[in-house]
This record gives structure tokens, sequence and C-alpha cells, in this order.
């Protein structure tokens, strides 16, 4: 289930709060990512994320292997820091493409 009660928003001392806290360092910058809206055309719905960290990727995978619903709401619910959540609960298309948008975050290091 995914947790509705976050902040729709993030401001920049929050957002630079996160970021400069050691604990919060293999996680990246913060990114604002918008989709359509299908509750508001006029506004598209925002979500502060941040990229999964290895402990969190290897629980989803756990997760995954028994429930994988359970597993996209755990990614959701650790990687989205703000936003438009409670739209996430009628809005397929809008869950799907954050799944991906977060899931793209992750990226090994190349090699030189």
């Amino acid at each position: 289930m995914i947790k509705l009660d976050k902040q729709p928003e993030l401001t920049a001392e929050e957002i630079e709060k996160y970021e400069a806290d050691p604990k919060n360092r293999s996680r990246g910058k913060v990114q604002h990512v918008r989709f359509p809206s299908d509750a508001n055309p006029d506004k598209p719905a925002g979500f502060f994320i941040v990229r999964p960290n290895r402990q969190l990727l290897m629980a989803v995978t756990d997760t995954a292997s028994k429930d994988m619903g359970k597993a996209n709401d755990l990614l959701i619910n650790s990687c989205v820091l703000a936003g438009d959540l409670d739209q996430l609960e009628y809005d397929d298309d809008l869950y799907l493409g954050l799944l991906q948008e977060i899931t793209s975050q992750v990226e090994a290091k190349k090699k030189l």
C-alpha cells in the first residue's frame, strides 16, 4: 500500500538538507518529475524522487519474489519523498510512469 501521508512539495531548503545528509549520499540528487494528470489536466502531477540504494534494491527483489505489487509499492514509498501520491490510487498510467522513472534512475558505474 502506498503511503499517502507525505507532503505534496519540497522546498529548496528541504532538498538541500536531504542531499547534504551523509546517509543519503548514495541516493543522488533529488529529482522533480512531472506527469500529465487525469485528475487535473491543467496541472501535472509532480513527484520528488531519489534513486534506490543497494539495500532497498535487495529488499525490493526479495519482496518481488513473493508479491510484485508490494515490491512496487515499497519502491515508491522509499524513493518518493513528496508529491501527488493520492493520484496513484486511481491513475494506472501515472503509477506505471512513476515506477519507470524511479527504475531508470538505477545505473551502475561504467568502466573507463
